[in-house]
């Protein structure tokens, strides 16, 4: 796009462009900016694209208070297709310098919309302010040409290739140096592509631009790349460019392609200076940065490397060759510097020496070539020339010759103690300069006092070289005072030949006393003390100088002042004192030494021993240690502890006391008593513990004398208590009916001592102990006392009382335990038979209203019943299962004038065996109880021929003889009218039933035969049941059994088979045919002739 397609970030470059593009379209001659320009957006038919119109102040040609404002967009033609999509142009705002908004446009030509141009105007109005009041408001309305591409889908596409696009800073480039850049373009699309280019600078000068070419073919292929190539050539200053290769017919969107570059000339700016010179790194002046001396070098030597540092501040320096065009000036390494290429800011170094290879002056300047160039001018001020090496920095040094030094040039021996080893001190002659010094003699004056070793004679010494002479003082006496001479050393020293050396020092003698030399203090008490002044005097001829003045023991003695000043020296004669302290505070002989060190006339130390004997009273308890052990609350116990005067004096006991107000000081023989060495006294303390739990304390000797010595003695005791507790404190028995009842308590002891438990008192006794597990509790130990309660005389109400619990406990001897209990007043409401089954039976069912066993009576006020149940068998009283020897609520909140009915039901387990139901009410003020007896069965059996399987009879031959035998527990019953029916019995073969159980079956077994003859032959199902009805008529089987019986048909009978001698005899007598015939049993008999 030629005036832009970015963002207004882009205005400050962009408009410049627009100006020279689109200067045509403005109506009016306006003076705000629009891009792009002309508008172009393609899309193919039935599709769409968007594209932005950018509206902008540009500049300060109307002030700062000038303005725009834009409305009424729209679009002239009804049925174009181009829209407007959205506006971020507010018709009420000022756009001032810099400001502007934006048109969002949508192009979306019909799906039978053919490929071509299509031609539109976006129209808006303008007000344009000025602040020149020569210049009045404009008022216009602007018509912005659009182009819409409709295109096809055979169409060419420009992108750009690489990083090396849109804006691109240079920074600074070098004058005169130019620089080439290449920028790729591709054909994405499917058709070719037709190329061309423009650009333009809009800052710096034309010559910038040494060449640019488009190198791309007439013709760009899809897929082929080709490039935009331009030449730089920095002038002077700024750079602003910009390039642009456009595709006329390529879709809108990728129609241009933008280059933009920024770029600085700059001149190479650089310096050179020595690092040690660290202001010319940010202050270069040429006149003290632009030379180095290296100062006097011996001929032949070599100086210290120094370093140098080339500094860039503009242009990037680009080094070929570093050079010093004087072999008395060395690179080390020459070719550090001479490849590098240095950016502006940076640096490197390099380094120099100096090595003159003859005396005297050294000059010689530092040649750099690069791409920094100096410029040669003509008199008319025209360049001629360019100079490439430069000398930015001149070296200097000087070359010496022969030169000797010594060292030191003055020996002063000091003072010297006669007699000891003579001081030795060396003397070191050097060669300093670079010729060779040749020695030729050397002479001491005095070489009675003085003495040398010397190895300089006849040395000829390089530059640097050195020798030695080794010089002695040896006075001869000890009076001769400061002696003095000196040393000659000739030499071919120019200058200074020969060389003098002097030498000196002084004998003396020197002798320090301390007086006394040592110090005995004899016997002192223990914590007392007693001093000694010491007198340190220099009783020789030189001076003494001490170091230090210290005790090697500090714990009895120490020193308390001194006068004397160390590290300096005491004239002979020169006196100072100091002052030492003993202080033992233990018996016993101690010893320390004070120990005197001088630092001249050599290290040497003075011992002054010292000792002491310190005397005192020890008062010590015998034992140390007293340990009461345990002893119960509010008693005591008592020991007698003794105490010795261990010390060698005499001390006198001021009193004894006890920090700890549990232990008391009973018997005292020792409070103001002196006690001589070994003698001893008593005191008796007794512990009488307030509390439970260790108890520790300490018994002090107190004296008034501070120097006794005293030891305290420990004393410990463990307080102990029995604490019995008893849970509950109140028991509650369950009423008595007939049958005692029992309650259990737990006695435990919670203290820390064991107590007894000697008794259980009850008040009524109706109340015994039934088991008791108690007799002795140790501390965390419990037991379990059961009470009985079991009124056997007396009337029914309430027994409520309490028991006595006697214990060695002293605090709780007696413990109390209230007793709650009641006899009730019991009768009798009968005896129950129950079958085996669970379910109410007829009459059986246990539905009993509870006037019955006279309780209504006795109400007095609303109360729940209770059922207590005894026995053997567990049993559902009103929906409630009480197993035996549990008692359960069945009935709440009865009352006298509403007396309820509860059935009673055998638990579903079948237990057989007999209970007792005690029916009474949990209100206390309820004093009657009802037993009821109950009876359940065990469940009888039924049995057809002892449970065979199968019976097997013959049709009419024989007579079926079964045994059907009924087991039952119960045979005591008395039956009532419903229950004395006749047994019924189905005599024809088929099922047989009892309605009721028979009465008073005896024996038990009951046995029955049923018998008859089967007519028919097959299979018959023959059942015995034992059934019993309800209340309400319901029938329930008890048991039952079955046995399949089998009818068959009989054998035939054979005439033949007749016992009879003939048959004839058989047909004789009628009788013996019927004879026969009950002997064979045969129904029917066929007889034929």
């Amino acid at each position: 796009m030629k005036c832009g397609k970015k963002a207004l970030f882009w205005a400050a470059v962009v408009m410049v462009i627009c100006v020279a593009h689109s200067a045509a379209v403005f109506a009016e001659d306006p003076s705000f900016y629009i891009y792009p320009t002309p508008f172009t957006i393609s899309a193919p038919p039935g599709g769409y694209y968007y594209a932005t119109v950018t509206l902008e102040n540009p500049t300060l040609t109307n002030g700062d208070e000038g303005y725009f404002k834009f409305s009424n967009f729209n679009i002239p033609s009804a049925d174009s297709p181009f829209s407007i999509l959205s506006t971020t142009c507010d018709p009420n705002k000022e756009y001032k310098y810099g400001e502007g908004c934006e048109v969002v446009i949508k192009f979306e030509p019909s799906s039978d919309a053919n490929p071509g141009v299509v031609n539109e105007y976006l129209q808006f109005d303008v007000q344009e302010h000025l602040i020149d009041p020569n210049e009045p408001d404009k008022t216009y309305t602007y018509s912005h040409p659009m182009q819409g591409n409709v295109i096809s889908d055979d169409m060419p596409i420009l992108l750009p290739v690489g990083p090396e696009w849109e804006t691109i800073d240079k920074g600074d480039l070098n004058i005169g140096e130019p620089v080439t850049y290449s920028y790729t373009v591709q054909n994405t699309g499917t058709a070719p592509a037709h190329l061309t280019f423009y650009d333009t600078i809009t800052v710096g000068e034309p010559e910038w631009i040494a060449s640019r070419e488009l190198q791309c073919p007439e013709e760009l292929q899809p897929g082929e790349t080709c490039n935009f190539v331009v030449t730089l050539d920095p002038t002077w200053q700024e750079l602003n460019y910009y390039a642009y290769v456009e595709c006329p017919q390529c879709i809108t969107d990728t129609y241009t392609t933008e280059v933009h570059i920024t770029a600085h000339a700059t001149y190479i700016n650089y310096q050179v200076f020595a690092a040690t010179n660290s202001s010319c790194e940010y202050n270069y002046d040429p006149m003290t940065c632009g030379q180095y001396d290296f100062g006097t070098v011996n001929a032949g030597d070599i100086s210290d490397e120094v370093e140098f540092i080339i500094k860039v501040d503009s242009g990037t320096l680009r080094i070929d060759n570093l050079q010093i065009p004087d072999s008395n000036f060395e690179l080390s390494d020459p070719n550090h510097c001479a490849s590098a290429t240095l950016a502006p800011g940076t640096t490197c170094s390099f380094y120099v020496s100096f090595a003159p290879d003859t005396p005297g002056l050294h000059e010689a300047p530092i040649q750099i070539t690069s791409n920094a160039f100096v410029e040669v001018y003509d008199e008319n001020g025209n360049v001629i020339d360019k100079i490439y090496t430069t000398e930015p920095l001149t070296l200097t040094g000087y070359g010496s010759g022969q030169d000797i030094e010594v060292d030191p040039d003055n020996v002063d021996f000091g003072n010297v103690v006669f007699g000891t080893d003579p001081p030795q001190q060396i003397i070191t002659v050097m060669n300093a300069g670079s010729a060779i010094l040749s020695i030729t003699d050397v002479q001491i004056e005095d070489s009675i006092n003085f003495s040398m070793d010397n190895q300089c004679q006849d040395a000829n010494l390089q530059g640097g070289e050195t020798c030695e002479i080794l010089v002695s003082f040896t006075p001869q006496t000890a009076e001769q005072g400061l002696t003095e001479t000196n040393i000659h050393i000739s030499s071919n020293d120019p200058d200074e030949n020969p060389l003098t050396v002097h030498l000196s020092g002084t004998p003396v003698t020197v002798t320090v006393e301390v007086d006394p030399a040592s110090k005995d203090y004899g016997r002192i008490p223990v914590n007392s003390s007693s001093e000694a002044v010491f007198t340190v005097t220099n009783t020789g001829t030189g001076e003494a100088t001490l170091s230090d003045i210290a005790l090697d023991d500090g714990t009895v003695f120490w020193i308390t002042e001194q006068n004397c000043q160390m590290d300096v020296p005491m004239s002979p004669g020169d006196q100072c004192s100091f002052t030492v302290r003993a202080l033992p505070k233990q018996n016993g002989v101690h010893s320390a030494n004070a120990i005197i060190s001088l630092s001249a006339p050599d290290n040497s130390q003075i011992t002054v021993p010292l000792t002491v004997e310190a005397i005192s009273a020890t008062l010590q308890p015998e034992p140390d240690t007293v340990d009461f052990g345990n002893v119960p609350l509010y008693q005591s116990a008592d020991q007698t502890i003794t105490i010795r005067n261990t010390g060698l004096a005499d001390g006198l006991v001021g009193g004894i006391s006890i920090d700890n107000p549990e232990f008391v000081v009973k018997d005292d023989t020792c409070s103001g008593k002196v006690l001589s060495t070994d003698e001893t006294c008593t005191v008796t303390v007794r512990y009488s513990p307030s509390q439970t739990g260790p108890a520790v304390g300490q018994m002090i000797i107190t004296v008034s004398d501070e120097n006794i010595e005293t030891h305290p003695a420990s004393l410990q005791a463990n307080g102990v208590d029995p604490d019995v507790v008893v849970t509950p404190r109140q028991l509650e028995f369950e009423p008595y009916i007939n049958a005692p009842t029992y309650a259990s308590l737990t006695v435990s002891n919670a203290g820390t001592e064991s107590f007894d438990i000697t008794d259980v008192e009850f008040v009524s006794d109706a109340y015994s102990v039934a088991e008791n597990t108690c007799t002795s509790l140790a501390s965390g130990e419990q037991c379990d006392i059961t009470i009985k309660f079991e009124p056997l005389s007396g009337t029914g109400g309430d027994y409520s009382g309490y028991a006595i619990l006697h214990t060695t406990d002293p605090d709780e001897q007696e413990v109390r335990i209230n007793l709650t209990a009641r006899k009730l007043y019991t009768t009798n409401l009968g005896i129950f038979y129950l079958p085996p089954i669970a379910g109410p039976l007829k009459n059986m069912s246990g539905q009993w209203p509870i006037s019955t066993w006279n309780l209504v009576k006795t109400l007095t006020e609303p109360t729940d019943i209770m059922a207590y149940v005894t026995g053997d068998v567990p049993l559902t009283i009103n929906g409630v299962r009480i197993n035996p020897g549990e008692r359960k609520v069945v009935a709440e909140n009865v009352v006298r004038d509403n007396p309820v009915q509860m059935p009673l039901y055998v638990s579903e387990e079948h237990v057989a065996g007999n209970a007792e139901i005690w029916l009474y009410g949990t209100n206390p003020n309820v004093t009657h109880a009802g037993r009821l007896q109950v009876s359940v069965w065990e469940l009888g059996n039924v049995q057809i021929a002892n449970n065979e399987d199968e019976l097997h009879i013959h049709k009419l031959a024989e007579k079926a003889d079964i045994e059907i035998s009924l087991t039952t527990a119960h045979t005591t019953f008395t039956a009532d009218e419903e229950r004395a029916q006749k047994n019924r019995i189905d005599r024809t073969i088929g099922l047989v039933r009892w309605k009721n159980i028979p009465e008073g079956l005896e024996p038990n077994p009951y046995t029955m035969h049923l018998t008859g003859y089967a007519k028919t032959e097959g299979s018959y199902s023959l059942t015995a049941e034992v059934v019993m009805f309800d209340a309400n008529n319901v029938e329930h089987l008890l048991y039952s059994d079955t046995v399949t019986l089998i009818v068959e048909e009989p054998p035939p009978i054979e005439i033949a088979m007749n016992p009879l001698s003939s048959f004839e005899e058989l047909l004789s007598d009628p009788t013996n045919l019927k004879t026969y015939v009950n002997q064979q049993q045969v129904g029917r008999y066929i007889i034929t002739s």
